[in-house]
């Protein structure tokens, strides 16, 4: 810990603040900071959507006071943003209010908002699962495995679900 005049500050590894007691909107910058340098994947649930003029919306979600954005192009969807409208775009995050996903922080900006990448955080999180192998010299995971889906989207006639990165579309009837 760092002592300064009347308040306490704990810094991690990097030199980032970790836990400032007197400001939590600082103590927040400096979790995600961290997370940043340390490349983590964290999770949060989609709060709203922004939309500035033509440009393409974008997610957004609070941690703590700390506004988090995450652009279109880097939602990791697997849509083409040159071919895919604005009101398009509009609709299927809009059906995503509410979900848990991951992101990866990419930036910080002088209003201390900050941009995250959740196509970031699906592609580490692919590597991470295809890469590992159990004691046995096996993958950990393979065809016909049960595995936890994470609901990301629910439409009139298929559900979109994410399982270790990879996002695919599940029909409602094979339910």
């Amino acid at each position: 810990p760092v002592r300064s005049p009347g308040r306490t500050v704990i810094l991690d590894s990097f030199g980032n603040v970790v836990r400032e007691r007197a400001q939590s909107g600082l103590h927040e910058l400096s979790v995600l900071t961290a997370a940043r340098n340390a490349r983590r994947i964290l999770t949060a649930t989609v709060d709203a959507i922004e939309t500035d003029g033509e440009a393409l919306p974008r997610m957004v979600f609070y941690v703590g006071t700390v506004k988090v954005m995450i652009p279109f192009q880097q939602m990791g969807l697997d849509l083409d943003p040159e071919m895919t409208s604005q009101r398009e775009a509009r609709l299927l995050i809009d059906s995503m209010l509410g979900a848990k996903i991951d992101y990866m922080v990419r930036g910080v900006d002088a209003e201390a908002r900050i941009a995250a990448s959740r196509r970031d955080a699906m592609l580490v999180r692919q590597a991470t699962i295809l890469n590992a192998r159990g004691t046995n010299s096996r993958y950990r995971v393979n065809e016909g495995m049960r595995v936890t889906a994470r609901i990301i989207h629910i439409g009139q006639y298929a559900v979109r679900v994410e399982v270790y990165g990879f996002e695919c579309y599940v029909p409602i009837r094979s339910i």
